[in-house]
């Protein structure tokens, strides 16, 4: 899976989230985003997905949403009619290598790994700077806070310690958590004391430090994309939301007022730009105590609703395309050719009316371009590259004119592929072009061609 399908895949699910955000965030409970943001994550940072027979592509292609559009969905993005938004920006930024690049690595690539090193080095900057202030910290010697230990206990071993260069309370660490409390903070203050650690060690208990460094790692990675910048900065505020909403359900529904107010002093004391894990701040204090004064319970309803909201938009944009697998009529026809070009192109011109699906890989049920061309070959015995650049670079380059039975045609601008097909010889191509069209035959030449090349018989 390429960088662009994870990140419009993600962005999806992130811009549904965001839609919904706006008018269910006090009507649902608040870690109901909390858990988008994570599936987003895991979409933006694990090139695999689950495949499943209802989601957002099958449904398209149901409805042939784009049957008015001369170009259809691809795995390489929206092309032609549809070429725009975030599959285009992040084609642009993320092109594939190419042979070419073996010598000399693309501008674009170049610009974004310059990207990715300035901001992970920003990250770690901070955060290394971070852990060497936290390491002049003093254990926390209060009898509430042993207390309070005690009531607390947790597998993974959770340290009190005071710090003299931070304002407000902060957690870090995952395996071997750390609370840290500002020197200046009364631990007289009983109460405040309590809100502050039952604060803390939702953190802990929920990994949300975990979150927050997935959230940076798929923030260099993807920082070319507007959308995940967004997902940045409300996740961290859904932490927040979400975490206060569990201390005053914890606590007592009754004592929001006064949890509310001891958030307030914390923020007065507040220093500009502190460095907490990750090198994140809490902001938006106005909507904070907004949230904490609207907490609720939450009737069945709610919770349903909420998981309707969850389930619905991972099952739509995080999954591939599956069908029930079926054998090939044709496959033993193909055996009789005399090449393995023939039997290819024989195989592949078996296959015209089958449906177009982004992203799917079985050749009965529906495929992309990309996916028919490496299931074709699958069925000959040859495993080819998921990346059509690989496929480019390593097979034996034809001039388009001498494009025999089986050769795959690669078609693109500036050394990036935006769709393949198989030549069927004598100026012809079997394609899966769109999900108006599917599968279907069409002149060699009917857009530019990048690259024509013979993949050698290496089977055994």
């Amino acid at each position: 899976m390429r960088i662009w399908t994870m990140g419009t895949q993600a962005s999806l699910l992130i811009l549904t989230a965001v839609f919904f955000r706006m008018f269910l965030l006090y009507r649902l409970p608040k870690r109901t985003f909390v858990f988008l943001w994570w599936a987003a994550v895991i979409r933006l940072l694990i090139p695999y997905s689950v495949k499943t027979g209802w989601n957002m592509y099958a449904i398209l292609d149901k409805s042939r949403v784009y049957s008015g559009m001369n170009g259809g969905i691809t795995e390489h993005g929206l092309q032609e009619a549809g070429k725009s938004g975030i599959a285009q920006a992040t084609r642009s930024a993320v092109p594939a290598v190419t042979k070419a690049g073996a010598e000399a690595i693309p501008v674009p690539i170049c610009f974004w790994l310059a990207g990715i090193l300035v901001i992970a080095c920003i990250f770690l900057t901070i955060h290394i700077r971070f852990l060497l202030h936290a390491g002049t910290s003093l254990p926390a010697e209060n009898i509430e806070i042993k207390h309070w230990q005690r009531k607390h206990k947790c597998i993974r071993s959770v340290r009190i310690r005071i710090l003299e260069t931070i304002s407000s309370p902060m957690t870090y660490g995952i395996m071997r958590p750390v609370i840290l409390l500002p020197s200046g903070m009364d631990l007289s203050d009983q109460e405040t004391l309590t809100y502050v650690l039952e604060h803390e060690w939702v953190h802990i208990k929920r990994i949300d430090v975990g979150l927050k460094y997935l959230l940076a790692a798929a923030l260099c990675i993807h920082w070319f994309n507007p959308v995940v910048w967004i997902l940045f900065f409300l996740a961290q505020r859904d932490i927040e939301l979400a975490c206060d909403e569990k201390v005053v359900k914890t606590i007592h529904r009754k004592s929001r007022e006064q949890y509310a107010m001891a958030l307030l002093k914390m923020e007065e004391t507040r220093a500009v730009g502190s460095a907490s894990n990750v090198c994140f701040s809490e902001k938006c204090l106005a909507g904070r105590l907004k949230a904490i004064m609207k907490t609720k319970s939450w009737t069945r309803g709610n919770v349903l609703g909420a998981l309707i909201l969850v389930i619905l938009p991972m099952a739509l944009f995080l999954t591939s395309p599956v069908v029930k697998g079926e054998s090939l009529p044709a496959h033993s026809e193909a055996e009789g050719a005399d090449t393995l070009g023939e039997q290819i192109a024989l195989l592949a011109r078996t296959l015209v009316g089958k449906p177009y699906i982004y992203n799917g890989n079985n050749l009965l049920g529906g495929t992309d371009s990309a996916g028919f061309v490496r299931a074709v070959y699958q069925e000959a015995g040859i495993l080819l590259p998921e990346d059509m650049a690989e496929v480019a670079e390593k097979g034996r380059d034809v001039q388009a004119e001498d494009a025999a039975a089986g050769s795959i045609v690669i078609y693109g601008r500036d050394h990036v592929p935006e769709h393949v097909a198989i030549s069927l010889g004598n100026g012809k191509v079997v394609h899966a072009s769109n999900s108006r069209d599917g599968v279907k035959i069409s002149e060699i030449g009917y857009r530019e061609i990048w690259k024509v090349v013979n993949i050698p018989d290496n089977r055994e």
